[in-house]
């Protein structure tokens, strides 16, 4: 995602023209832990981790 021409792919994927004045092609939103954005945060951590996807719950980017 962060390799160069990643703006140009994503114009192209969704079939609009690319502009040189975009402001960014990212845009970070909300928390940056993921069992932040659940209401019940320990039951979403108990199941991933049961299945064994608990890095999954890892802070992102």
């Amino acid at each position: 995602m962060f390799r160069p021409g990643f703006e140009h792919r994503i114009c192209d994927l969704l079939n609009v023209s690319f502009d040189a004045n975009m402001k960014s092609p990212l845009v970070k939103q909300g928390s940056n832990l993921v069992l932040e954005r659940f209401e019940n945060p320990a039951a979403i951590e108990n199941y991933f981790t049961h299945i064994g996807f608990g890095h999954w719950l890892e802070a992102e980017l």
